[in-house]
């Protein structure tokens, strides 16, 4: 009797441990969804477009948030597709400040993979018809905001720019840029307003000067943010001379499909040799030439040569591979 007493008094506490562990495991998925879902409303409200997030996670413990996967798609009136990709944001927060409704972030990571800035046939910007470009309307949001915001520190890496300039044929001249944005640190900001303004000026300033991108959106986001310029390093050419290549674990027959078809959509295809992987054609006015090969690895090389008469053009070769990698995907 006394051992089974014994076993009552151990078997009770441990089934109450296990039924609050699954109950807090529940609680804490349904907070993540809720605030998941909150920072997709906020940014579209900010932005004025779609957001949406694939993973996040808020620590209480640890005290930190982290969001795998977001990206913000293009406005209405543009191409469909992703804006701005997002691959990792992270950092530390102070929960305790959410009760007197103010979110403070100590410390921001944010790894941005791409940012695709599109002009259209008719000469718009994408980046003119977001929210926040329009100075009047995000001001009037950010004096309407309830909620008092606060980043002291927040670091930034932008892999890549991919400009897309439509023409009336609606085939598009497609450039790739590295503008140089790795681990720059921006202190002090006060509204998300500022924040979506930050990032939006470091990528609009250098390619106002690499590609002639003249915006209104770049005056609007310098009264938001209050910064005149922005540091960036140099380097706008993507992997060679006249050229632009990676390596795909793809099945060969589907990459070369893929090339094929990207060449056939941004312009012509001329010269067909699938035995020895080469592709030839015109694009952007450009002469394309797209090579595959196989590597050590098993992996496929791509390579894409693009010459304008005799200058190379490594941009536009950067802007077809960068349509070959996305149709991939698709």
């Amino acid at each position: 009797m006394f051992i089974l007493g014994m076993k009552k008094i151990v078997i009770l506490p441990t089934s109450i441990v296990l039924g609050l562990i699954v109950l807090l495991v529940i609680l804490i998925n349904v907070q993540d969804r809720i605030i998941k879902s909150a920072i997709e409303i906020t940014s579209k409200q900010v932005m004025g477009v779609e957001t949406v997030i694939d993973q996040f996670s808020l620590s209480i413990i640890k005290q930190s948030v982290s969001i795998e996967g977001l990206r913000l798609y293009q406005p209405e009136s543009f191409p469909e597709g992703v804006f701005i990709d997002i691959t990792e944001v992270s950092g530390s927060c102070k929960i305790a400040s959410l009760l007197r409704k103010k979110i403070h972030i100590p410390k921001l990571v944010l790894n941005i993979k791409e940012v695709i800035l599109i002009k259209d046939k008719y000469e718009n910007l994408n980046v003119d018809a977001l929210t926040i470009a329009r100075e009047e309307e995000s001001k009037v949001q950010d004096e309407k905001a309830e909620i008092v915001f606060q980043i002291d520190e927040m670091i930034l890496t932008i892999d890549k720019v991919i400009y897309k300039q439509y023409s009336q044929d609606d085939k598009p001249v497609i450039k790739a840029f590295d503008i140089g944005i790795k681990d720059e640190k921006y202190e002090n900001i006060t509204s998300l307003q500022q924040f979506a303004g930050k990032i939006l000026q470091t990528v609009l300033e250098p390619m106002a000067a690499r590609a002639g991108l003249k915006s209104a959106a770049i005056y609007g986001i310098a009264a938001i943010t209050g910064i005149g310029t922005i540091p960036v390093a140099a380097g706008a050419i993507l992997f060679g001379k006249n050229h632009a290549l990676t390596e795909l674990d793809q099945d060969s027959q589907a990459l070369y499909e893929a090339c094929v078809a990207t060449l056939r959509k941004l312009g012509e295809v001329s010269k067909e040799n699938k035995e020895n992987g080469v592709i030839k054609g015109k694009a952007s006015g450009c002469s394309i030439s797209i090579e595959l090969t196989k590597t050590k690895q098993d992996k496929t090389q791509v390579k894409v040569s693009a010459r304008k008469l005799f200058w190379p053009k490594p941009k536009i070769a950067g802007g077809i591979l960068h349509e070959i990698t996305r149709n991939l995907k698709k």
